[in-house]
Formats: structure tokens, sequence, C-alpha cells
């Protein structure tokens, strides 16, 4: 609220604060100049019609294309960021998932276990009868590295990548919509300001007035210099071109 109120009083208060558009209000005016006789500005020239743009329009300006490329170069930073992260996660599940597949390819490890064992014998628990000796075989095998262990990746894109999106979008929008913002706020506060919108009229018409009467008389101050050097204009007996009659034979 406090800059919207900021932004009235200077649109208020001040003609030239950004008076370079070319409203419905202004072609009116210069409608009625023109009927009058009194002297009228439009249409514009190129060069004018560079400075001066009609609103509302789609197209974009110079200066509405330098306001959304301050907004979007943040952006711009903070998608590359995420985009970096992103890729950092995407790395990381596939080394984690590489280092399993290779752990669970392992063999389990053999331990070779051969003994001989005494089989003894007793008659009534009482008589020992000595017995034979018996070979085992007590070899086992050991995994290095159980299943339940080892970790399990997941990479969950979905979860980032589908809100960055959307985020992306709003903030595409709202870039294209910021461009536009300040034909929005001239339309309203002239709306609202109807005399001070006539008023800016009046001055951006007289501005250009100024404008183009200046440029003719530069234009003409520099045709009198250029016949003032120009020597065949003054005396034209002395330093007369003569033209080149020589007929050319082929």
């Amino acid at each position: 609220m406090l800059f919207t109120a900021l932004y009235l009083r200077r649109y208020y208060s001040n003609r030239k604060f950004q008076n370079t558009f070319i409203t419905s209000k202004f072609i009116q005016y210069d409608k009625k100049q023109k009927a009058e006789g009194k002297p009228h500005v439009l249409p514009l020239t190129k060069k004018e019609a560079k400075r001066y743009t009609a609103i509302p329009s789609l197209g974009l300006t110079i200066k509405e294309g330098k306001i959304m490329l301050k907004f979007y170069i943040p952006l711009l930073t903070n998608l590359l960021l995420w985009v970096l992260f992103i890729g950092i996660d995407a790395l990381l599940y596939w080394f984690i998932l590489v280092i399993r597949k290779h752990l669970e390819e392992l063999e389990p490890f053999h331990v070779p276990l051969v003994m001989n064992a005494r089989e003894d014998i007793f008659v009534l628990d009482i008589i020992h009868v000595s017995g034979r000796y018996k070979k085992g075989d007590f070899s086992f095998s050991v995994a290095l590295f159980e299943k339940e262990c080892l970790p399990e990746p997941s990479l969950l894109l979905y979860q980032s990548v589908i809100p960055l999106a959307v985020i992306l979008v709003i903030l595409v929008i709202l870039g294209l919509l910021s461009s536009k913002l300040m034909q929005l706020k001239l339309l309203v506060s002239s709306e609202f300001y109807g005399d001070n919108a006539d008023e800016r009229v009046e001055y951006l018409h007289a501005k250009i007035l100024r404008s183009r009467s200046k440029t003719k008389f530069y234009e003409l101050r520099h045709l009198l210099k250029t016949l003032w050097k120009k020597k065949s204009f003054w005396f034209p007996v002395f330093f007369h071109h003569q033209k080149d009659d020589t007929v050319h034979l082929f």
C-alpha cells in the first residue's frame, strides 16, 4: 500500500513521470487539435514511435524488455542451482546403485574346514571302548555383505521436479506480467485522476511538437552549413562541375 501511495503521488504531482505512452485520451486530443486546425503529431515518425509507445499493447518496448530481464536473471540463476542439485542427487543415486549391484555380484567367501574326529563308545555308560577316527567336513560359506544391509537408493524426481516446474511456470507468467505492470498502473491511475491525465496528455503533445521543431531547426542549420561550404552554390561560374560528355565505344 505504501508503494502504491507513493506511485500515485508521483503520478499526480509530476507530469513528466512515466509520461512516454500514447493513450486513447492522447489520440482523442490529437484528433481534436487536427479538427481545429492546430498542429497535430499523429502519426508518429519511426524515431518517435520507438520512444513513445501506444498502450495498451502486447508488444514489448526496450524499457519493458529491461524490466523483464531484471526479473528473469535471479530466476535463471536459481533455476541453474536447482538443476545442479538435482544433477548431484541423480549422480549419487547412480553411484550407490552401481556399488550395490557390484556388491550383490560378489560370490560368498568359502571357508574350507576338514577335521578328523574320534568316535568314542561307552558300554552301559561305564565301560569306555576306544572308537575309530572319522573324517568330517565342516566347510562353510560366508557372504561378505548381507542383502538386508546393502543400501537401497530411491530417486523420487516427482517430488522435486514437478513442484519446481509448477513454480517455474508461475514465475514465468509473473515475469511476463511484470513488463506490462507499468501500463496497467498508468491506465488505472488515469482513470482515478481524469483531470490530471488530461494535463499529462497536453504536456506530452506539446513536448513532441517542441521536439519536432528542434529537429527541423537542426536540419535547417545543417543544410545551411552544407550550402555555406559548397562553393559551386555561391560561385557557379568559377566552380561549375562540367558533365563528362565522353562517349565510350565498346
